[in-house]
């Protein structure tokens, strides 16, 4: 389910920054042109100057201090004169003077709003009081103003946009040179009359709302956001989905929740298509846009640029090599030379720490974990300590004093609170070039060094680039000090660290817009200038598309229940291979879902392997692994479980791997309900490389070969997958769709009923080398939804798929799309027509069908083989005329047929008796089940005659049913006689219903009665009927065989002309000549399948 359209208000707070401002222009002004002339002139005091410009004389001090900054003027302070200088002198001299750069130089405060969701800083944006009731407002953990991790670069962007905004209000063209906060706007509450500085403001979006069904994760997309550019959408979209699950019991993420419940619904959430497939699609198409939609159009793409340009430069931050750390000793290496490096700052974070863990060096290695923090911060380097899986957890006394004692040696460098950070996760962040996130409690270890311990190590592309994971580790580690003021201290960004942030690539500017209303209305040529902006458009999406294919991949950071959600979509979503390492497996998370979910992973050919060392809670008897070896016994080949010691946590799902402090089989990620954040924090890094996924299985084959070792092997890539790499981005998410499901046809037709230019996308689909049938079905799909289908593309696609149905023997689908005018490269109009009335069975419909020298000679083969099906399964001998005149053009095979044909109309008058041939297919086996069936009712009859009697009425009884006009005698008389139709009419009784046996002994048992009995006893009674019963039901088996083997007269007559016509066309099976003869070849197959109760039925 999803809420659509959704109220969504935003707390923010206003500030202000300080700003210097110009005309964007560049060229000075009309003043300063004026001032400047003055000048030149001799008006070198400020008074005349003043009179010539008509300013006051204040603003014409701020004009001249302007000019002196620019270096245009110089000032003789004792005498009170300026005159020209510089550059302005010498252009004065080549009357020059107008083109000179402005000197404007104007410093205020421009006002900005930080919003508290997110952080980003804003234009002057939203509203002084909120909009509708309180269950939109969202609640937020910040508070105020806080700008320690907004870069420069932002709160310049910020300014410039809400410049542009003041600007386009004054009709006046300004542009921001620079920009800084004042401590005052940081500092100062909002007093009365103050118009900006920290003032609460509330920005109203739109968002559509899913739910997952499975993580019961809220994901948030907003759809409407005035002035929030592409970036601060994505975090604000991130951070309310990370707000829900800290908050849970906030009314805002309370009453969503509630929704959800009212319409519980199933459905797999929908994932949204990425703003570059979505600009990729909108800019094909765009040369036959209305004059009038091409301003909406353009803003439009201009909007999808941004996002565009957004996703690409996010894809560049994450880029990153990776390395996974296995094994303790590898661990402890890595640990150490981390912390050995760290030049500014290190993040350690372990749930628990140990005395003797941080005190006593780890095997192998000379210096302790204390000794290495001890060193680093003798280097200067600030470190953090963040520990505590609860709240209430405690340092221990002797690694509390030793870090206590630390700390008060190094004041201000080592921070470690006294209290929980309730984490789970184990991370080392060195700067911001280097992090390390595993499974592996480095500074509490097992005393058994057993278990399997897998982290990965993630870096820059180059030594001093910050990988955006790294980053937001750093930003997540900073909340999750439990010590604000201390946790403010952290640093965060690249350039504080000795870092830099990748270098980004040069991006295709966007084209300039298009007046083309304007443009008409002036007369001039309005299309060539909307192709060219098409094309324009195009080319941009094409480069962008390229700039993209080139960072692909790259590693982010999973917070909390992001991990569920990349659980359950790997088991939606895999479809090479899926491999889940966890400590624990238990009924939170191995659900009957769960279990329907990896069926239907592993019945799409994926290999899936799972590892866990225990079980936990169980609901089922067997424990929830009895879940997965129900699986691996249904599915020996691709699915594997291992129960061995091993303390990773991994989730592979194809080509993207995740490792971290997540137990993905048993803690589920459900949280508290208390606003106090979540039970214990969890955190991994998600890799999307081959190479990663590749690095890390063979770590884990080198463990458990048998599990790990069949998902290293790359298997040959599907038909479906090679189309889909070699398809257009703007297609991609059509190819998601179709690996979704099972039925294309549905995926295909809501793609073409939103698709702007579906031909090309039918040309995009053949390109890629889709299958014939996924072809024809997208051409069924396209000319379904498409509004026009009339014009010369819609006719050609048309034309297409009415040779593809001809093809598949669909006659009537290629009548009804064939249009009846044009050319065709397939059958022919009147071809298909004829075909359609064949294949609909038409008693009476005659198509117009030309003379036999205007047909080609495939079309000839064609319409001799309708007409012969026509002619022998429905009747229709009017068509024997026909089949005269084109006997003499047909070549000697298909002129055979036509005569055996007229033969058997002549024989016969009547069509193929269908029903009468079936009878007679498999005449052989027939005769054998008869036999086997006259033998059962033999050994039957022979059973039920030979009943042992020890009293004189059973005795007298059955010699009574064994007389010739009794029960027993008449049924073998029949089977002696060999008449099964004389023994169908006795067994079905005088009524028609059926022969009552129980009722025929015990009248028997009547005549023969004596003083003490007159039926049978109830000691034999059971065995009686049950014998009668079994030599009755074997009776009519066998009357049933022998009923249809023997055919009446008047069918022995239709039969032997019957085959005579199979003798003369039997060759229509195999004939070679029609199966390379074009439209022939499918109505061959046609007519075979009509006419093969007459192959199929056997000659006596």
């Amino acid at each position: 389910m999803k809420l659509k359209g959704e109220l969504v208000v935003v707390p923010c707070v206003s500030f202000g920054a300080r700003a210097r401002l110009a005309t964007d222009s560049g060229r000075l002004t009309p003043i300063e042109l004026v001032a400047l002339r003055g000048i030149a002139a001799g008006l070198d005091d400020v008074q005349s100057l003043s009179q010539v410009v008509g300013l006051g004389q204040r603003p014409t001090l701020d004009l001249i201090y302007d000019f002196w900054l620019k270096g245009y003027v110089v000032v003789d302070t004792a005498q009170a004169r300026v005159r020209l200088a510089g550059e302005a002198e010498t252009a004065n001299r080549g009357d020059g003077l107008a083109a000179l750069a402005t000197a404007e130089n104007n410093l205020e405060v421009v006002p900005l709003v930080q919003e508290l969701v997110s952080g980003a800083v804003l234009p002057h944006i939203g509203r002084p009081h909120s909009l509708g009731p309180e269950s939109t407002l969202v609640p937020t953990i910040r508070t105020g103003v806080s700008l320690e991790g907004v870069t420069r670069g932002e709160i310049l962007d910020a300014v410039r946009r809400e410049v542009d905004r003041r600007s386009r209000k004054l009709g006046r063209p300004l542009v921001a040179q620079e920009a800084w906060i004042e401590p005052d706007q940081l500092l100062t509450e909002a007093a009365t009359g103050a118009s900006f500085v920290q003032q609460r403001r509330f920005l109203p979006l739109v968002a559509d709302i899913e739910m997952d069904p499975d993580s019961g994760r809220l994901v948030f997309q907003v759809v409407e956001a005035p002035d929030v550019p592409p970036p601060v959408r994505k975090e604000i979209e991130r951070k309310l989905s990370l707000l829900s699950e800290r908050l849970p019991e906030q009314l805002f993420f309370k009453r969503l929740r509630q929704e959800f419940e009212r319409s519980a619904s199933d459905s797999v959430p929908t994932e949204q298509d990425s703003a570059l497939e979505r600009l990729c699609r909108t800019a094909k198409g765009l040369q036959d846009t209305d004059p009038g939609l091409v301003e909406s159009r353009h803003d439009q793409l201009l909007e999808l640029y941004r996002d565009a340009v957004f996703e690409i430069r996010a894809a560049v931050n994450a880029a990153a090599n990776v390395r996974p750390i296995v094994g303790y000793a590898a661990h402890e290496a890595e640990v150490r030379r981390m912390i050995t490096e760290a030049e500014r700052q290190l993040v350690l974070g372990n749930p628990w720490i140990k005395a003797d863990a941080l005190l006593d060096p780890p095997p192998d290695q000379t210096e302790c974990w204390f000794d290495l923090i001890k060193g680093a911060l003798t280097r200067g380097v600030q470190v953090f300590v963040l520990w505590g899986i609860q709240a209430d957890s405690r340092l221990e006394n002797q690694a509390r004093n030793a870090l206590l004692d630390l700390a008060a040696r190094h004041p201000g460098r080592l921070s470690v609170s006294s209290r929980s950070s309730t984490l789970h996760a184990k991370i080392v962040v060195r700067d911001a070039v280097e992090s390390l996130v595993t499974s592996y409690n480095f500074l509490s270890p097992p005393t058994r060094r057993d278990s399997l311990e897998l982290g990965l190590v993630v870096k820059g592309p180059e030594p001093t680039v910050a990988p955006a994971a790294v980053l937001d580790l750093l930003d997540w580690a900073r909340h999750a000090y439990p010590e604000h003021v201390a946790g403010q201290r952290m640093l965060l960004l690249p350039q504080e660290l000795g870092a830099e942030e990748p270098a980004l690539p040069t991006f295709p500017h966007a084209p300039e817009a298009l007046d083309a209303v304007a443009a008409q209305r002036e007369g001039a040529a309005v299309a060539p200038a909307v192709r060219h902006w098409a094309q324009e458009w195009e080319a941009v999406a094409d480069e962008l598309d390229e700039l993209a294919k080139a960072h692909v991949g790259g590693a982010d950071l999973l917070v909390d229940r992001e991990h569920r959600e990349a659980l359950w979509r790997a088991l939606r979503n895999s479809v090479d291979r899926l491999a889940v390492l966890s400590d624990q497996l238990s009924v939170d998370v191995v659900t009957d879902r769960f279990a329907r979910l990896l069926r239907s992973r592993l019945e799409a050919g994926a290999r899936c392997s799972f590892v866990y060392r225990r079980e936990g809670a169980t609901d089922v008897e067997g424990g929830p692994s009895s879940r997965l070896r129900e699986q691996a016994e249904l599915f020996p080949d691709l699915c594997r479980l291992v129960e061995a010691r091993s303390h990773a946590k991994v989730l592979v799902s194809d080509n993207e791997v995740t490792v971290g402090s997540f137990n993905f089989l048993s803690y589920g990620g459900e949280y508290t309900g208390s606003t106090s954040g979540p039970e214990r924090a969890e955190l991994s890094l998600r890799v999307r490389s081959q190479k990663a996924v590749d690095d890390v299985l063979e770590a884990l084959a080198g463990e458990w070969p048998d599990a790990f070792q069949p998902l290293r092997g790359r298997r040959r890539v599907p038909a479906e997958a090679e189309a889909a790499a070699r398809a257009p981005r703007s297609l991609q998410p059509l190819f998601r769709s179709l690996a979704r499901t099972s039925v294309p046809g549905d995926a295909l037709l809501e793609w073409f009923e939103s698709s702007e230019s579906p031909w090309e996308d039918l040309e995009a689909l053949e390109r890629a080398g889709v299958a014939k049938e996924l072809l024809a079905t997208a051409m069924a799909s396209a000319i379904a939804a498409a509004s026009e289908i009339e014009g010369p593309e819609g006719t050609a696609w048309r034309c297409r798929l009415a040779a593809a149905r001809w093809s598949a023997q669909d006659f009537v689908g290629a009548a009804l799309l064939l249009p009846t005018v044009g050319p065709h490269d397939g059958p022919a109009p009147w071809l298909t027509q004829l075909g359609a009335s064949v294949e609909a069975r038409s008693s009476s419909y005659s198509p117009e069908i030309p003379s036999a020298e205007a047909m080609a000679p495939h079309e000839r083969g064609a319409v001799v083989l309708l007409l012969l099906v026509a002619v022998l399964e429905q009747g229709r001998f009017d068509y024997l005329d026909l089949l005269a005149e084109l006997e003499a053009s047909v070549d000697d095979e298909l002129r055979s047929w036509i005569g055996a044909a007229r033969r058997y109309y002549k024989a016969v008058y009547q069509p193929l008796p269908m029903d009468l041939l079936r009878r007679n297919a498999n005449r052989k086996r027939l005769q054998e089940a008869e036999e086997e069936a006259r033998q059962e009712f033999s050994k039957a009859l022979t059973s039920a005659e030979n009943i042992g009697f020890t009293f004189p009425l059973g005795k007298h009884t059955w010699d009574r049913l064994k007389r010739s006009d009794g029960l027993l005698g008449r049924v073998r008389q029949a089977l002696e006689d060999g008449d099964p139709a004389a023994l169908a009419a006795y067994l079905a009784g005088p009524d028609g219903q059926g022969l009552d046996v129980e009722g025929a002994m015990d009248d028997a048992s009547y005549e023969v009665r004596d003083e003490h009995n007159e039926r049978i006893d109830e000691r034999m009674r059971p065995t009686c009927l049950k014998r009668l019963n079994r030599m009755i039901e074997k009776a009519g088996a066998w009357t049933r065989f022998a009923g249809g083997s023997t055919p009446s007269p008047a069918d022995a007559r239709v039969l032997t002309a019957c085959w005579d016509l199979q003798a003369a066309i039997g060759g229509l099976k195999e004939s070679k000549t029609l199966t390379k003869s074009g439209v022939a070849e499918p109505v061959q197959k046609f007519a075979v399948l009509r006419l093969q109760p007459l192959f199929d039925a056997e000659k006596p």
